[in-house]
């Protein structure tokens, strides 16, 4: 589905993403710049950057314990909003 859906860039992160990225690649989404694996948020947020093109809309999906909102932040326009606009910003989250 993931290679059908049109979209330029799968990025995954974490060990159950290994499954949407062998089906993308096994439906034909190919390139060495299309599709990437992270091992956690905080590794995708810091590559991020350089992956996605400038002005591109992103979808950014995972579920909690992935905690995604740490890619979020790194892709942001205004990372300085993060308290107001993402989850799980509190101190109790942030030490976790």
């Amino acid at each position: 589905m993931v290679a059908r859906s049109g979209i330029d860039i799968l990025i995954g992160v974490g060990p159950r993403s290994q499954f949407a990225i062998e089906a993308a690649k096994a439906a034909g989404m190919t390139g060495e710049r299309r599709i990437f694996w992270f091992a956690d948020s905080e590794e995708a947020g810091s590559r991020a950057m350089d992956i996605l093109p400038t002005g591109c809309l992103t979808l950014v999906k995972g579920s909690q314990g992935v905690r995604m909102e740490k890619v979020v932040e790194k892709i942001m326009d205004n990372p300085e909003d993060k308290e107001k606009l993402l989850v799980r910003q509190e101190k109790e989250w942030q030490n976790r």
